[in-house]
């Protein structure tokens, strides 16, 4: 049931209360804007019943076009409400993932140097170098999750001042390509880069979109099976800059596609932060460009974005 509060005196701010079952949903403003309703003006000035009455009227006159209108600000307080609730949730789902995120690698790194200081006398050279690998391994995963943290919070706080300059975004694309070339043939992966030969300069904050090429070529190649292929085109499409960083990985599901840049979403078994595409899209966000991912299972996926062009 929906009722107004009832009470003397003029409309207080910031209106008249509406209530659905004796919970507040929001408020009532009449406003006034003409010579016609001057008139109206005094009565609604008296008891509230006497501003129910005329109500109608002026609903009657306002839908005949004679001026005025009415505001009904339904649910205000509520929808704040759900707000704060659905951020605390947030707030507590991203503390318990962090929270499970760092002590994955705290712990093995933990057991690792445990098994050395005790048993290191009764090991082998094979096995005391196998758990030192694994040690240097679990720090580098811990250094790399809290940088990626520390690069989140600092987009996500708006203190990023973004510093555009023209660059060639080919000679970009290949020098990010020689950085992983390395461990692409290690991994016995083909990463491929084409470029247009007639590409106009791109004009953007080179470092950080730098960062967006760095954490696709190395989310695609965590994903690639060995003899597989990772493929860079840079385009130009009317006036802007269009790269693709292509994959004939495993591929993400149909279900998990519009949720892969939330941040530590995990596709399938994916490994990972899950906070490298989150970066890439804040990134991109704050220059204003588009991203697009698709993919098919067993196929694999396919990354784009775009920049504008130098004047």
């Amino acid at each position: 049931s929906l009722r107004l509060c009832n009470g003397v005196g003029a409309i207080p701010s910031p209106g008249a209360p509406i209530y659905a079952n004796d919970e507040l949903e929001g408020f009532l403003y009449v406003v006034l804007d003409s010579e016609a309703y001057r008139g109206a003006a005094e009565i609604l000035g008296g008891s509230f019943a006497a501003r129910v009455g005329v109500l109608g009227i002026l609903l009657t006159l306002i839908a005949i076009g004679v001026g005025g209108w009415i505001i009904l600000r339904t649910a205000a307080r509520r929808e704040r409400l759900h707000q704060v609730q659905r951020s605390d949730l947030e707030r507590r789902e991203l503390i318990a993932t962090i929270s499970h995120d760092l002590r994955t690698p705290l712990t093995s790194l933990r057991g690792s140097l445990d098994t050395l200081l005790h048993h290191r006398h009764e090991m082998t050279k094979e096995e005391r170098q196998s758990f030192l690998q694994t040690s240097v391994q679990q720090s580098d995963r811990l250094e790399r999750l809290i940088e990626d943290l520390f690069e989140l919070a600092k987009l996500d706080s708006a203190s990023v001042i973004l510093k555009p300059e023209s660059f060639a975004p080919a000679e970009l694309v290949q020098d990010v390509v020689q950085k992983f070339e390395w461990r692409a043939s290690d991994q016995q992966i083909d990463l491929l880069a084409e470029l247009d030969e007639d590409l106009p300069l791109a004009f953007a904050d080179i470092g950080l979109i730098e960062r967006v090429l760095e954490n696709l070529i190395d989310n695609a190649l965590k994903h690639t099976p060995s003899k597989g292929q990772v493929h860079l085109r840079v385009d130009r499409v009317d006036d802007r800059v269009m790269i693709e960083v292509r994959d004939n990985g495993h591929g993400i599901p149909p279900s998990e596609l519009p949720h892969v840049f939330k941040k530590f979403h995990r596709a399938g078994s994916r490994s990972g932060s899950g906070l490298g595409l989150s970066i890439v899209k804040k990134i991109l966000d704050l220059h204003q460009s588009t991203v697009e991912a698709n993919s098919l299972l067993g196929e694999g996926t396919s990354i784009r974005f775009d920049l504008p062009t130098a004047a």
